[in-house]
């Protein structure tokens, strides 16, 4: 298992800005983008450390269906991971949500719609892997209390 931790001092700055948008009818439009540059001292960028993130989410309901339908996407860009600069990437996902009684909701997702490559390497002594592609899952939640 990897265990990572800063154990020498890093400096880093950046901004983030988020936008929020309540519309008629119960929809919503979220948008934030956040950008950061970050080294050790030695100048270094930090490891894993992308330096923009940009995530956008819409939801509406569904009356008819009595659902919630939301789409996100993230993109997140290049990054240094030991001797490998992974690419960036802009992932995708949509989910339906069905609010059959007040404890009970099915959950229908569509995760990496557009079944783009993302490439990760959590393990610095293997060489970056590829993530799975598109996945659809079926999902119940029952909530206790």
């Amino acid at each position: 298992s990897a265990v990572f931790g800063n154990t020498r001092r890093v400096h880093n700055y950046g901004t983030n800005i988020d936008l929020d948008w309540r519309l008629a009818g119960g929809k919503m439009l979220s948008a934030s983008w956040s950008w950061q540059h970050g080294h050790d001292p030695t100048g270094q960028a930090l490891q894993n450390s992308p330096n923009h993130l940009v995530k956008l989410q819409y939801q509406q309901p569904v009356h008819w269906l009595n659902a919630q339908l939301s789409l996100q996407a993230l993109a997140v860009s290049q990054r240094q991971v030991g001797d490998s600069v992974l690419p960036g990437y802009t992932w995708w996902q949509s989910v339906l949500i069905w609010q059959l009684h007040q404890d009970h909701q099915v959950i229908l997702q569509f995760a990496n719609l557009l079944d783009k490559a993302i490439y990760d390497r959590p393990l610095l002594m293997n060489p970056p892997t590829v993530q799975a592609g598109r996945v659809v899952s079926l999902g119940w939640r029952w909530q206790l209390w």
